[in-house]
């Protein structure tokens, strides 16, 4: 919530993605889901479509290659697209990810 409030505040700007819609999908609470899909829809400054996969597969599968799981992959891929400077994560493996694209952050790093 801390992010969401920072974004709807302007202290962040938010970039979504076919990926993060697909990921909201699973999301077993309805409301949940359709608040974070209202969410996406009014604050995104910038949608990565389905359109862009296959031009970000090879991206995905150098990420792919340094450990990081095939959603997280396509996560950062669709981040590094949007043209993000950094991406946030809770996911210890992805914070280990380095890449001089973007840098990947915990939540506690941004509010400092």
């Amino acid at each position: 919530m801390e992010i969401q409030l920072a974004i709807a505040k302007g202290k962040l700007e938010l970039a979504a993605s076919f990926m993060l819609v697909a990921e909201n999908a699973k999301c077993p609470m309805q409301m949940a889901r359709e608040y974070n899909l209202n969410f996406m829809y009014r604050y995104a400054k910038v949608y990565v479509s389905t359109q862009r996969i296959e031009s970000l597969k090879p991206l995905v599968l150098q990420i792919m290659n340094t450990g990081i799981k095939r959603a997280d992959a396509t996560h950062i891929a669709c981040a590094i697209d949007a043209g993000c400077g950094y991406f946030i994560s809770v996911d210890d493996r992805v914070l280990k990810y380095r890449d001089d694209r973007i840098k990947v952050i915990t939540q506690t790093i941004c509010f400092m």
